[in-house]
């Protein structure tokens, strides 16, 4: 279970600071939840104790009532208002929409092709549609999970980002503005309706209201509930619903893949580890530091989709990430595991945000990348013989050829599974094609791409 990165919701993180505000204010109903806001995952499993502290505000309240502030540790905050009693409901309010469409996705889709990741207990929509431009419509069967029903009309809102944009698609929740409640919450099997209104889209988040009405009277409204959107592109779309059976790293001509990290911010990168990593991987992650964790992420993805990109063209069936694993034997060459009897090996490389991988079958590949820099004397004379600077042209402004030299080593030193280390003369090039250079013995193939140089063996 760890490997799947189970997260409490954020609703019933809501529910737990409004329990925790009636102990305060006891004999009270919570009636409204003001100004919460989530920090960071609460993760479930393993499991974790989480002080949470409630203060009465000492602002006078309004008769009869009373706000009590609460905090779930470094996870959550809120504004809980305590009354005597449940307010009166308003009058509903009707969804308008201009240009109605029926949902491209069903409600039993939805969760069956992960459009949701949420638990059984937690899923509780069961028709989705009309929508249009300015919000969507949903039923609900009020499921059993603590704060689900109101998990339920965030699903619905997160949806129609999913269903009205190709980019972006993802949304969770940051905070909500306000929440107030009319009645007890609905016995587990109930059915209620959900409208929400969108109120603002821009490119990192989107703000709707939303109203919740259960035999005919409104149960519930919320005012500036905020989904904070990951970025994604049709591509990293299909890998967050089926990563089973979808890969970000593209093959190259070669053989092998390259996985480019410019695009994506931390967050995504934080989604993309949990879709990728172990619980154990994750870890290991971590424990590499801040400055090698994005490069020590890339490396993975590359990998792990280098494998499986490899089984898939020999037939293989769905393969999630965490079914491979990269170990390093004593001498810090990667070794894999994967759901295969084929003898597989791999060389992985990154530079900045490029990430490499080359998987061959009984014998072991290299490759690597680097940025094409121009290089000082230093570096030629710890690098090259005479007869390597021998055939270097005379003038190599940018450093392409001292570049694509070097990475030809480096991929020819880790098809020996030793690396450079303080001896990279001893792999010596004897011979230039214009696509490939000879080094210790083995042909390396070598490109340019942009600013970076990638070598590999034949």
């Amino acid at each position: 279970p760890a490997d799947l990165h189970p997260v409490v919701p954020m609703t019933m993180l809501v529910r737990l600071m409004m329990e925790a505000a009636q102990q305060v204010a006891q004999g009270k109903v919570a009636i409204s939840a003001v100004d919460v806001e989530a920090f960071k995952w609460l993760v479930a499993v393993p499991p974790q104790e989480v002080e949470i502290s409630a203060h009465p505000l000492t602002s006078e309240p309004q008769p009869g009532r009373e706000t009590v502030r609460v905090s779930l540790g470094e996870f959550a905050r809120a504004d809980i208002i305590l009354a005597d009693a449940y307010p009166a409901p308003p009058p509903p309010s009707p969804l308008d929409l201009t240009c109605p469409e029926a949902s491209p996705v069903d409600a039993h889709t939805l969760y069956a092709d992960r459009w949701m990741f949420h638990g059984p207990r937690y899923q509780g929509v069961v028709e989705l549609g009309p929508l249009g431009e300015e919000g969507i419509h949903g039923e609900i069967v009020a499921p059993s999970g603590p704060g689900a029903l109101l998990d339920n009309a965030g699903q619905i809102f997160g949806y129609w980002v999913m269903a009205r944009h190709d980019r972006d698609r993802l949304a969770m929740p940051q905070r909500i503005r306000r929440i107030d409640l009319f009645a007890p919450e609905p016995a587990p099997g109930e059915r209620l309706s959900c409208d929400v209104w969108i109120r603002l889209v821009e490119a990192r988040e989107v703000i709707a209201d939303l109203q919740l009405m259960h035999q005919g009277a409104v149960w519930c409204r919320v005012e500036g509930w905020n989904d904070y959107r990951f970025e994604s592109d049709p591509r990293m779309w299909e890998v967050m619903l089926h990563p089973e059976r979808n890969r970000l790293s593209d093959p190259e001509p070669g053989g092998w893949l390259l996985y480019d990290d410019r695009r994506w911010r931390a967050p995504t990168r934080d989604w993309l580890a949990r879709r990728y990593l172990s619980q154990q991987e994750r870890q290991a992650m971590r424990d590499s530091g801040p400055r090698r964790a994005r490069s020590w992420l890339h490396g993975r993805i590359v990998a792990k989709d280098a494998v499986r990109h490899w089984l898939w063209e020999a037939g293989a069936g769905p393969i999630f990430p965490i079914e491979v694993t990269i170990h390093h034997d004593p001498e810090g060459a990667p070794l894999l595991r994967a759901p295969t009897d084929a003898d597989l090996r791999i060389s992985i490389s990154h530079c900045e945000d490029l990430a490499v991988a080359l998987v061959r079958e009984g014998t072991n590949p290299g490759i690597d990348v680097e940025r094409v820099a121009p290089r000082d004397e230093s570096f030629l004379d710890m690098t090259l013989t005479d007869g390597e600077r021998a055939l270097l042209p005379q003038s190599d402004p940018d450093g392409e050829q001292i570049t694509r030299f070097w990475c030809a080593k480096e991929a020819a030193a880790k098809a020996r599974k030793k690396g450079l280390g303080s001896s990279p003369r001893s792999y010596v090039i004897t011979q230039v094609d214009p696509n490939r250079l000879r080094a210790d013995g083995l042909w390396v193939q070598t490109r340019r791409m942009g600013d970076h140089m990638v070598a590999w063996t034949e």
